[in-house]
């Protein structure tokens, strides 16, 4: 008798291995091990093919650093930040302007320093804000870019700014050069937050209240994520840059802040892969269904808000949402166990 009116779930049943094989710790280690696969092998393939690497695959990889960069705002720090593209707006022209006079990397390297000192500029202003605030902020910060950008010849206006890659450059080298920074970038934000800085960014995130009277400084720590995070946009900016060959005002245009904030909460906000599904996903829906119709947007705004309806902690809560839908089917759901808790 005790043992049925215990509220452990049972281990047993015909249907127990959908909540095995859906567990947190098994589905990181099969996202960890499918994303080395696949990268290496699309590496070696690109290595080892004439061709040139796609420059659709390129984009992807350059939206996955962009969308974690925004990702340390809202996911880490719960800054909502609405001009993130002012950081990557300011990388891409940082880039376009400085690739003929210095090497490749030394270019991208100025696009981040450019960069991170714009964000640490707007941060000492904006990190004082919180919320709507805070959004509002960084919103007319980045517009104000876009207006200096679209009427200021030096920068080319309207027209832009050409960003072509050094002649030595070979579009295979420039694929292992996006690799890199892009596998860099994401190992900057997977490091920080297991760090004591950035478990402390956390436990502001959850309860800012407390961690003030514990005595500790929220606007330092808030800051030190809106510094690396526009940052990393102004890599993922530069990078951009030099895929397209060109640099234009629109980079700075408040849609492409809210292009990563919807990979973060496609993906799942809270989650470290969370932006790259998210960009995957996204990205490849503006593919496919922008070459059927002139009105996509709209096909992809629906579909985004299904998604979102059914899955509000992004498609890497499906797991959870399957352990929640066996734990039912095998009767050991909620309403079974608040049942067997009173009996």
């Amino acid at each position: 008798m005790s043992r049925k009116l215990t509220n452990t779930p049972a281990t047993g049943g015909p249907r127990s291995w959908l909540r095995r094989l859906t567990t947190d710790g098994l589905w990181q280690k099969v996202l960890w091990i499918a994303v080395a696969v696949i990268g290496i092998a699309y590496v070696v393939a690109q290595f080892t093919s004439e061709n040139p690497p796609s420059f659709f695959i390129e984009i992807v990889l350059i939206q996955v650093l962009y969308a974690m960069s925004v990702n340390i705002l809202i996911g880490y720090a719960h800054l909502p930040s609405f001009g993130q593209a002012a950081f990557f707006g300011t990388g891409a022209y940082a880039a376009a302007l400085t690739i003929q006079g210095v090497p490749l990397y030394a270019s991208l390297f100025l696009a981040v320093a450019v960069a991170g000192i714009l964000a640490l500029l707007l941060g000492l202003l904006a990190v004082r804000t919180s919320g709507i605030t805070f959004a509002n902020v960084t919103l007319a910060f980045g517009q104000m870019l876009y207006l200096i950008a679209a009427n200021t010849n030096l920068v080319g206006g309207e027209n832009g700014l050409l960003a072509s890659l050094p002649s030595e450059v070979s579009p295979q080298s420039f694929w292992l050069v996006i690799v890199a920074c892009v596998t860099v970038g994401c190992a900057v934000v997977w490091w920080m937050f297991r760090t004591p800085a950035g478990e402390t960014i956390l436990a502001i995130r959850d309860n800012p209240e407390r961690a003030s009277s514990l005595g500790i400084s929220t606007f330092r720590y808030r800051l030190t994520a809106f510094v690396v995070a526009g940052a990393l946009a102004g890599l993922a900016g530069a990078l951009y840059a030099f895929a397209t060959g060109i640099v234009t005002a629109d980079t700075l245009y408040w849609t492409r802040s809210g292009e990563p904030i919807i990979m973060c909460l496609l993906g799942g906000s809270k989650k470290f892969f969370g932006p790259v599904i998210g960009a995957i996903a996204l990205t490849t829906l503006l593919q496919q269904v922008g070459q059927g119709s002139t009105s996509y947007l709209i096909y992809v705004g629906g579909i985004l808000l299904v998604v979102l309806i059914l899955l509000p902690q992004g498609l890497l809560s499906i797991p959870a949402r399957i352990r929640q839908i066996a734990s039912r089917w095998n009767g050991s759901g909620p309403r079974d166990s608040k049942r067997a808790a009173t009996l």
